[in-house]
């Protein structure tokens, strides 16, 4: 039954057949700190729109955290995360220890719509209510400021 609700138009970014645009750094790989540096996992993947082609989600691997969570891997919304101005670093500046305890586990073979309604609302979306009128595969979905891609980069790019 959970495969009635997978999504087709996202996909993990190795799986799609797409690449990171060359004047964007491919962070997989990259270590994860929340806004005062301490350590909360790696970048294992990224979640990518197809339809959009955009990056949607970021893959989090909690394996090794400084604040003693099972580890386990979970989403974090693109617009969440920012790359470090000059370290190869990503940071999730407002992220909460709470926050991170309530994220549910990722799974690949079982990401489905209400995963990423959980997600969404860890991170203070707009609710279940405000979401039943419509699936997560709807555009309005993304417009809000969690999938904002713009923010990974500012930092980054102010240097310049």
């Amino acid at each position: 039954m959970a495969e009635v609700n997978r999504h087709t138009r996202l996909q993990r970014l190795t799986d799609s057949g797409f690449e990171m645009k060359s004047d964007d750094p491919d962070i997989r790989g990259w270590v994860v700190k929340d806004g005062e540096a301490r350590l909360v996992g790696k970048v294992d993947e990224l979640i990518f729109d197809m339809h959009d082609q955009k990056v949607r989600y970021i893959v989090v691997d909690l394996q090794t955290n400084d604040f003693n969570i099972p580890g386990r891997q979970v989403l974090v919304p693109i617009g969440i995360a920012e790359i470090h101005e000059s370290d190869d670093d990503v940071l999730l500046p407002g992220i909460t220890h709470s926050q991170l305890v309530a994220l549910p586990e990722y799974d690949k073979e079982r990401f489905d719509t209400e995963h990423e309604s959980n997600v969404f609302n860890v991170f203070g979306g707009l609710g279940a209510a405000a979401l039943s009128g419509g699936s997560s595969h709807d555009r309005e979905f993304y417009q809000h400021e969690q999938f904002n891609d713009n923010n990974l980069y500012r930092k980054r790019r102010s240097r310049d």
